[in-house]
């Protein structure tokens, strides 16, 4: 009985060692195997992680983006506005109709300056303004206007010239003294020789459009357009002045 007894003990014994064995295997493959069930969430956080970040330095980026934008784009000026009644809008220097198709692009934003045409009393004097400035009409300040065919707008031609100090474009506008509706037709002042004048006369720097020399500056022949007799004022825009000038025009 003993003897069976010990070998019953030894293949326990056997058997114990084996199982030890294959457990340490077991333990051993794991360890080769894929990542660990534990390490999965670490991964995910880091690439979670990684992600927000990214997004967080994206969205920084678009907003960097978008103030560089902002700063580099500030918003466009207001354009020039609706034109009075009866007058079409100026597009730009090609609207001259002296270019003959030889002028392209328009005053710059900066011309554009308020009106400042002064107010005129009723019953008061047309205040003519003597001519001078760096860029003015030819003649005495009144405008003896004549009828336009086919068109209701009465008008006449003035020749403006520009001195050699002055090389830059040029903006006129005008309206009629002691109406104070820029809308209202019968105070605007037109420009050019059609049936429906503009609103604007726009006139460019040397070599972007069609002046005429004159000695050593230039000058340009158009048309002042007009309602009717009455006081009105220019109001010419450079880039370095702002000029008034007052005209009287008769029938």
């Amino acid at each position: 009985m003993g003897r069976p007894l010990t070998r019953a003990v030894l293949l326990g014994l056997l058997g114990l060692l084996v199982l030890g064995f294959s457990g340490c295997g077991g333990s051993s493959g794991s360890r080769s195997g894929p990542p660990r069930q534990g390490s999965a969430p670490s991964t995910a956080t880091t690439a979670t992680g990684a992600s927000g970040s990214n997004g967080s330095s994206g969205s920084v980026e678009a907003r960097r983006s978008s103030g560089r934008g902002a700063a580099a784009h500030p918003p466009a000026p207001s354009g020039a506005p609706a034109p009075p009644n009866g007058l079409r809008a100026t597009t730009g220097y090609a609207t001259y109709e002296l270019c003959s198709d030889g002028c392209s692009g328009a005053v710059p934003a900066s011309l554009r300056h308020p009106l400042h045409l002064p107010q005129l009393v009723a019953g008061s004097p047309c205040p003519v303004s003597p001519v001078s400035g760096p860029v003015k009409p030819l003649g005495s300040g009144q405008l003896s206007l004549t009828h336009f065919a086919d068109s209701s707008w009465e008008g006449a031609r003035v020749i403006w010239t520009a001195a050699a100090s002055y090389q830059g474009p040029i903006l006129i506008r005008g309206r009629a003294l002691g109406r104070t509706s820029a809308g209202d037709a019968a105070g605007a002042v037109g420009f050019g020789k059609g049936a429906v004048p503009y609103d604007e006369l726009q006139l460019s720097a040397p070599g972007a459009g069609a002046a005429t020399p004159r000695g050593t500056g230039r000058e340009w022949f158009t048309s002042t357009r007009v309602s009717g007799p009455g006081c009105y004022a220019y109001q010419v825009d450079g880039t370095s002045f702002s000029a008034v000038i007052a005209f009287r025009a008769t029938g």
